[in-house]
């Protein structure tokens, strides 16, 4: 029988961070929202085509009873599925720094319009 111990948790009360408003045009939202959804795209299309490309790779490397047909298929399914693994991989990789490049720059060209800080209760 396991013993119960009469402890009263610990609570910490943290004051949450200012939030700090900027001015931001609807351009520059577009601008985020595209690049964002954009490199969602290529993140899933990447690892769709990787885990698909591996499988065939796999397939093609341990049936032994393949035709000729059947490996060349197989080969040219696991080329394309890593070429488009490669594209989408990179242009990922290569756009997933965009956004915050956006962010930072509206950082840097507008001042904070007003910040709002918790008070104290």
């Amino acid at each position: 029988m396991a013993r119960q111990r009469n402890h009263t948790p610990e609570i910490k009360y943290v004051a949450p961070p200012p939030i700090v408003m900027y001015q931001v045009s609807g351009d520059q939202l577009d601008r985020i929202k595209e690049e964002c959804s954009q490199v969602g795209h290529d993140l899933s299309f990447a690892l769709a085509a990787g885990g698909s490309g591996l499988t065939t790779v796999t397939t093609l490397l341990t049936v032994p009873q393949l035709t000729d047909k059947q490996q060349g298929l197989f080969l040219v399914l696991s080329i394309a599925l890593g070429l488009v693994f490669l594209y989408t991989g990179v242009r990922w990789f290569w756009a997933r720094r965009k956004a915050p490049a956006i962010i930072d720059s509206i950082r840097r060209s507008d001042q904070p319009e007003n910040t709002i800080e918790d008070s104290e209760t």
